[in-house]
């Protein structure tokens, strides 16, 4: 498949983000936020937002690569401050480290923490590859990382609902 908008086009840059590929995210953002937020912690609604945008992202990566890497690196960089800020106001690492979660709980760590680190070789393929002559030769490396970081975060998104008995006890 070829991203090129006409023969002269040889860069993702001739293809802009419209309103018509933003448009149809906004109700899935709306429904998230609205769902999350009536029974979710403000770090799990950001958990929701961000997850959210990285499903659309990958749903929308044959039709329109801009957008796809749009809200791919949106996704992985709310996800990657929400571990940071965790990290800073909780201590996430030392509670984890000192077992004092459920094994869910734990899986939702282990999970969360495999897809950080497939994170950032997914990031800098995809970059890379905005370069013509190095799209077709970092395709599958990208593939490599990107469907496990994508996997497992979809696993620690799915544990982080084990999480609620820890915020709400």
């Amino acid at each position: 498949m070829s991203f090129q908008k006409n023969a002269t086009c040889t860069s993702l840059d001739c293809m802009p983000i419209s309103h018509r590929h933003i448009l149809p995210f906004l109700p899935i953002l709306f429904f998230a936020v609205l769902g999350s937020s009536l029974f979710l912690r403000p770090h799990m609604v950001w958990a929701t937002i961000s997850y959210a945008c990285l499903v659309y992202g990958f749903l929308v990566r044959k039709k329109h690569l801009p957008t796809h890497m749009l809200f791919m690196t949106l996704g992985i960089a709310l996800d990657l401050i929400l571990v940071l800020v965790l990290q800073v106001q909780r201590n996430a690492i030392d509670t984890a480290v000192h077992l004092r979660m459920t094994p869910l709980q734990m899986c939702h760590v282990f999970s969360s923490t495999l897809a950080t680190v497939f994170y950032l070789p997914t990031l800098y393929c995809g970059f890379k590859m905005r370069q013509p002559a190095l799209r077709k030769s970092l395709r599958r490396k990208h593939l490599t990382v990107a469907v496990p970081a994508l996997f497992f975060r979809t696993l620690g998104f799915l544990f982080m609902f084990s999480l609620l008995s820890r915020v709400s006890g």
